[in-house]
C-alpha cells in the first residue's frame, strides 16, 4: 500500500510526499536485508528533504546510515549518524533523535566499540522516556471529571 501511494505522490509530481513515504519503505527493506533496493529508497527520500528541514535531513542520513551498517561500511554509517545526530540535537524532536543514536549505536557496534555503542543506546532509550515522561499528565487531566473528583477525594483523606 505505501509503494502505490509514493508511486502515485511521483506520478502527480508531489516530490515530497513521495520522498516521505519513501523513507518507511526503505527501512522495511532493511529489516527484510534488502539493502539495495533500500538505497534506492534512501536516494529518492535525499532527493526529497527540504534542505532546511531538520528532520528530513537527519532522516534520510540514518537511513542511509543503516544501509551502510547492513554492508559493513561502519566508518561511512557513524559519520551519517553521528551528523543528523547535530542536526536534531537542538530540536526538541526527541523520538527521531533517539531513533538516530539506535543508528549510531549500531553502526558503532558493528565497528566493534561496544562502549560507545552502549552509551549511545543508553542516551536513545534516555530520550524516548523523557518524550514518554513529557507526554504523561502531571495532574489527573486524562480522567472524566467524575475520576477526578475521586482523585482528589482519596488526596484529601
Amino acid at each position: 500500500m505505501l509503494t502505490e501511494a509514493r508511486h502515485h505522490a511521483a506520478a502527480s509530481g508531489m516530490l515530497k510526499t513521495s520522498a516521505t513515504i519513501a523513507a518507511p519503505l526503505a527501512r522495511a527493506l532493511l529489516w527484510q536485508g534488502r539493502d539495495t533496493e533500500a538505497e534506492g529508497l534512501v536516494n529518492l527520500a535525499r532527493a526529497g528533504a527540504p534542505p532546511d528541514s531538520r528532520p528530513a535531513q537527519a532522516r534520510w542520513r540514518a537511513l542511509l546510515a543503516a544501509v551502510h551498517t547492513a554492508r559493513g561500511q561502519a566508518g561511512d554509517a557513524i559519520a551519517l549518524a553521528a551528523y543528523a545526530d547535530r542536526l536534531l540535537h537542538p530540536t526538541d524532536l526527541l523520538p527521531l533523535r533517539a531513533d538516530v543514536l539506535i543508528e549510531l549505536a549500531s553502526a558503532l557496534a558493528a565497528r566493534g566499540d561496544t562502549a560507545q555503542a552502549t552509551r549511545a543506546a543508553e542516551h536513545a532509550l534516555t530520550l524516548y522516556t523523557e518524550r514518554e515522561h513529557r507526554r504523561r499528565p502531571t495532574r489527573p487531566q486524562h480522567l472524566g471529571r467524575a475520576q477526578r473528583r475521586n482523585v482528589n477525594l482519596v488526596r484529601s483523606t
